[in-house]
């Protein structure tokens, strides 16, 4: 602070220097500048001139004769007094301030440097004319208004002051003016940032430093590891394995649950480590946890990271194409793993995917009906609530089943939609379902009256894709258009957005983000609210699928060769590849991946179903592989201890 003050009278005696110097006024008198732009300057006391006293008599009657109300452009000599404090205006805010250091004989300018000054002018120009300027330039860019409105406004801002401009404005330093080098949240140079951090002059600033329990003694030589700083503990926290530093660490101290329990410490980890930036519309989400995120995130990289290193076992069942597959988990019966798929040939076959993995042919299937549909089966889904599963069908027919205590399958009721089903969803309001077809028909089924309770056809062609969730419906059509519209009002779409090259083939909804994939090759991350895009990255020829996950996107994708591979790509806005197939020797139809067991369905084209499980070694080390977490107990860890 010191060599502040210093500097700061060093500047002011350059400028006393470069005014034009009057007579020195007695002994124990101070001079007085005005005029410098607008502010005051008080010099030190000036040394004993060598006129004479008739000329000091002089002197004085002048200043009798000039006394009342100064002018900028007169010099005055005063002896500090409560008159001169008044005939000064230095009562007044903000000149108060100098009169301290009047009392003393030392010089202060009331802004660091003239750069300052120069910028505070600026601030005000703009603060007196930036909304005009704004509304002007509004006016210039609207494309609706006349030309002639447009042009008046554009001379108007040609003819605005030139210093009027906002990106004039400098963040500066507030003591020295320095423009490089700043502490933002704090307005200072870094300089005088760590000087006052140093002497803790800084408010929620302190110098980080080792307690007396870190340095060594007799008696121990061992430092504590609560001492560290919480800086340095959330870098080791890094190399500890996710199951411990979620079930087990936080059970340490109150010191580590607080860490572990910050959201930042998480959302730190997912843009260093991932390299992942997540749009606003997933972070403002109210169900948006950034532990389970990095979770997600480290098990679907570890997961895909070597395509060859996983168990994959091809089920041979049906006689056509797989149009459908469907992975889920039944609570009911000790958490089996089961696999639906739905086939050209009209079947429907349920596999258990715990034979699967063991490799036991003859118990794959452990039910089937032949006779599901009278035409081709295009979709499944399944309600999580109720546990019953639906299916749609080239035959027009909406059906749903239910698997009985024995394993078999059971017909409860179908319904007849008018023309060829697409898509199903069992995801919007309870007891509800939506379905398309290709009469450019998006129907709400009632699924305890089997009746149809909504409908609109505001597409042109076929509705091919289809994301539900609560009241919203998205769907995309092959007249290009992706329209959103809301289960209470379904006469008219809320948003749409229409491509004139290509067309929507699959849309995927998690949260407030919609993913999609489009005919030429490209796959396009949507805010659900407005339909903005926040992403667009191509990965072939054609995408036929994708699926949004809270850790990776999930792509099936026809490269340029008419070969089809799947890959994964990093959540968020700036996708990066994380893993890919090799070309699958089958064309695929549909896919499906389980991220509780990790486990990818793909069906083909060739009638058979590829199953793909993470490898044996994996499974066996999974409490020391930091991917290979199942589930993250819900709530504070430090609550739950049994986990």
């Amino acid at each position: 602070m010191l060599q502040m003050l210093r500097a700061l009278r060093g500047a002011a005696d350059l400028l006393t220097t470069a005014l034009k110097p009057a007579a020195t006024a007695a002994n124990g008198s101070y001079t007085v500048y005005g005029g410098m732009m607008g502010r005051r300057f008080l010099s030190t006391p000036a040394p004993e001139a060598a006129a004479s006293p008739a000329a000091d008599a002089a002197e004085n009657a002048e200043v009798v004769e000039d006394s009342g109300e100064p002018t900028k452009t007169q010099r005055l000599t005063q002896p500090y007094s409560s008159q001169a404090i008044t005939t000064l205006k230095l009562d007044q805010y903000p000149l108060y301030v100098e009169r301290e250091w009047w009392k003393t004989g030392k010089r202060m300018t009331f802004w660091a440097s003239w750069r300052q000054l120069r910028d505070v002018k600026r601030r005000q120009q703009v603060q007196e004319v930036g909304a005009d300027r704004m509304r002007l330039k509004a006016i210039k860019f609207n494309t609706i208004l006349p030309q002639a409105i447009r042009d008046e406004a554009a001379e108007k801002m040609q003819k605005a002051r030139r210093y009027d401009h906002p990106r004039l404005i400098l963040n500066m330093c507030q003591f020295t003016g320095r423009q490089r080098g700043k502490i933002k949240p704090y307005r200072l140079s870094r300089h005088l940032f760590r000087r006052f951090a140093d002497r803790s002059a800084l408010s929620g600033v302190q110098r980080a430093m080792c307690s007396p329990s870190m340095t060594n003694n007799a008696e121990n030589n061992t430092p504590e590891l609560a001492s560290l700083p919480s800086e340095l503990l959330c870098q080791l926290f890094t190399y500890v394995p996710n199951r411990k530093l979620i079930t087990e660490i936080p059970l340490v101290c109150h010191r580590f649950n607080n860490i572990l329990n910050d959201d930042k410490f998480w959302s730190r980890r997912i843009r260093t480590e991932h390299l992942v930036r997540q749009p606003e519309c997933e972070v403002s989400h109210p169900d948006y946890q950034p532990k389970r995120s990095f979770h997600s995130m480290q098990t679907a990289r570890s997961r895909f990271r070597d395509w060859e290193t996983q168990t994959i076992h091809v089920a041979l069942g049906h006689s056509a194409t797989v149009d459908s597959v469907l992975l889920f988990k039944t609570e009911q019966q000790d958490n089996k793993q089961f696999c639906l798929s739905g086939s050209r040939d009209r079947t429907i076959r349920l596999w258990d995917l715990e034979n699967v993995r063991n490799g036991v042919e003859d118990t794959w299937t452990v039910a089937k009906d032949e006779t599901a549909h009278l035409g081709w089966i295009w979709n499944m889904a399944r309600d999580e609530t109720t546990g019953n599963f639906y299916t749609t069908s080239w035959d027009s027919t909406v059906k749903s089943w239910r698997i009985t205590d024995d394993g078999a399958l059971q017909n409860l009721s179908s319904v007849n939609v008018g023309s060829a089903a697409q898509c199903i969803s069992a995801t919007g309001s309870p007891n509800e379902l939506v379905c398309t077809t290709f009469a450019k028909r998006v129907a709400v089924i009632d699924d305890r009256s089997s009746e149809i309770v909504a409908e609109h056809k505001l597409h042109k062609r076929a509705v091919i894709a289809l994301a539900v969730e609560g009241n919203r419906i998205y769907t995309s059509s092959e007249d290009r258009i992706m329209m959103m519209v809301d289960r209470r009002q379904m006469g008219r779409a809320l948003l749409f957005e229409y491509s004139p090259s290509c067309y929507k083939s699959c849309l995927s909804l998690q949260r407030d983000q919609l993913l999609t994939s489009t005919s030429d090759g490209k796959v396009k991350l949507y805010d659900a609210k407005n339909f903005n895009v926040l992403q667009t990255y191509t990965v072939g020829s054609y995408t036929r699928q994708v699926q949004l996950d809270h850790g990776a996107h999930l792509v099936m994708a026809r490269s340029a060769r008419t070969r089809y591979k799947f890959s994964i790509f990093s959540p968020g806005t700036r996708s990066r590849q994380w893993g890919a197939s090799h070309e699958l020797a089958a064309e695929p139809a549909k896919f499906d991946y389980l991220p509780s067991t990790k486990t990818l369905a793909i069906g083909n084209g060739d009638s058979s179903i590829l199953f793909c499980f993470p490898p044996s070694e994996n499974a066996e080390n999974l409490a020391e592989n930091p991917g290979n977490l199942a589930e993250i107990p819900a709530g504070n860890p430090a609550e739950n201890p049994q986990n």
